[in-house]
């Protein structure tokens, strides 16, 4: 495109631009850049205790999996919950500097301006919309807030009478797309999601076996490699200590209960959602059905909501093809397709 053609379409320069698409999770932040670069860590941040750990690490700061390594040396947050930051002045700081960090990954200082598109909870409220955007304020030039299904929508091409469900760690977020932003009315955020299954499964075991020593770290790697219902695809069979001493238990039954603990609510909201839909394309909604983020590795979970929901016709279910990125993917597709116009306008 000609430097005349792209003024007159009000086109930046792709080459002085970057355009960010960011997911911003509860247990991991993703970004997608349109210089190539994606890069994706966990939503952790971590402080040195003292002058003795600070010198034992050599950083001010670690983030992500570095953070978890050494956590017993760290003042560690997690800055968001249930998919918001929570709402204390360690929790914010961290939030910001989860945002600045995952950003100067994708090499922004090599780019006159920075444009991001953030993917938040689909009924995340105006404060925490606020709290996201003044995280990222201080290191992009622009920043739009969508819903987190919106943007995996986008990304797949399907805005048009489709579901998403997108199951995370802090949310499960259900939304109806139009060819528009979604309205209220058109989502749904059940707080039953990853970590709800995590709390599930510790307690599951807690109970199964007397004296077991389970942390919330452990129930996850569980359920990241044994998660299913329906039909496992291997016994779930692993170690947990007993008063200091080893053991091996089988967990699988466990495993089971937890993943299933959150298809009731997804299941009713769904049916709400397409019941609410105008009749019209209710059969092409129930044709587009979207699962996506982390809980979408649930083995047979897309199967399971189907068939849970077989009383309202046929309904067909895709599961997006990289569900750690979808989510940033689409939002960096929008980042790129807003105008330089809107840009500068937010």
């Amino acid at each position: 495109m000609s430097e005349e053609l792209k003024k007159k379409n009000n086109v930046a320069d792709t080459s002085e631009v970057l355009y960010l698409g960011i997911d911003l999770g509860t247990s991991e932040t993703t970004v997608c850049a349109s210089n190539g670069i994606s890069a994706r860590r966990k939503s952790v941040v971590g402080w040195p205790k003292d002058l003795i750990s600070q010198k034992l690490l050599g950083k001010d700061m670690l983030f992500g999996e570095e953070a978890l390594k050494h956590k017993l040396a760290l003042n560690l947050f997690r800055p968001l919950e249930k998919g918001v930051i929570k709402d204390t002045d360690g929790d914010l700081e961290a939030a910001k500097e989860l945002v600045k960090y995952i950003i100067s990954l994708a090499k922004p200082k090599k780019y006159t301006k920075v444009y991001a598109v953030i993917g938040a909870p689909a009924r995340a409220s105006f404060t925490n919309h606020q709290a996201i955007i003044d995280a990222a304020r201080e290191v992009v030039d622009a920043v739009m807030i969508v819903s987190e299904p919106f943007s995996v929508g986008y990304g797949e091409g399907k805005i048009s009478n489709s579901l998403v469900i997108d199951i995370g760690a802090g949310t499960t977020d259900i939304c109806s797309l139009k060819g528009t932003m979604p309205e209220e009315n058109d989502q749904i955020t059940i707080v039953k999601a990853g970590d709800y299954i995590d709390d599930i499964l510790v307690e599951s075991v807690k109970k199964k076996i007397d004296g077991a020593q389970i942390t919330k770290d452990m129930a996850r790697k569980w359920k990241e490699e044994y998660s299913f219902v329906m039909e496992p695809e291997k016994p779930a069979v692993t170690q947990i200590t007993i008063e200091g001493k080893p053991v091996r238990i089988d967990i699988t039954k466990n495993i089971e209960e937890a993943c299933m603990s959150i298809v009731p609510d997804i299941v009713i909201s769904c049916r709400n959602i397409i019941a609410s839909f105008d009749p019209e394309f209710q059969e092409e909604l129930k044709q587009n059905i979207i699962l996506a983020g982390g809980g979408s590795c649930i083995r047979n979970l897309d199967k399971k909501i189907a068939k849970e929901l077989r009383s309202l016709g046929n309904i067909r279910i895709t599961k997006v093809q990289d569900p750690f990125i979808a989510g940033a993917k689409g939002a960096l597709a929008l980042a790129k397709d807003l105008t330089d116009d809107y840009w500068r306008a937010l």
